[in-house]
């Protein structure tokens, strides 16, 4: 697993960013301070530290400590990997992980697999 820096909450990830826009936390990995909307309606969105890998982003970290995970369309090794260490970071009992080419989440809530799918917020 390839070592990037990580925080544990959406202030944590806030202080990272130390008021800059951008910041490289590991290869091919930046966060930038962004917004998230909770569907094509919303007008107003959510402050949130986006983090993204080659350009694509695979996760945001919101204001309430929850975390919005996508595969930037790419379902690698390597996309795996950072989601791994983010949840680790930010979602210890969470765990993703792929069983016959398909990823799953666990959530320790209702004790089941959970297909992974673009989108999805774990609180």
């Amino acid at each position: 697993m390839a070592k990037i820096q990580t925080a544990a909450t959406y202030q944590q990830w806030r202080a990272l960013l130390d008021n800059r826009h951008e910041k490289t936390i590991g290869n091919n990995t930046v966060i930038r301070a962004g917004t998230v909307y909770n569907s094509p309606d919303d007008q107003t969105g959510e402050l949130a530290v986006e983090v993204f890998l080659h350009g694509n982003r695979i996760a945001a970290i919101r204001q309430d400590d929850s975390i919005q995970l996508w595969d930037g369309g790419w379902r690698s090794h390597t996309t795996k990997d950072r989601l791994t260490s983010l949840l680790r970071a930010t979602h210890p009992t969470n765990c993703l992980y792929q069983k016959n080419f398909e990823w799953y989440v666990t959530s320790p809530h209702t004790l089941q697999d959970i297909p992974f799918y673009n989108g999805m917020v774990l609180k």
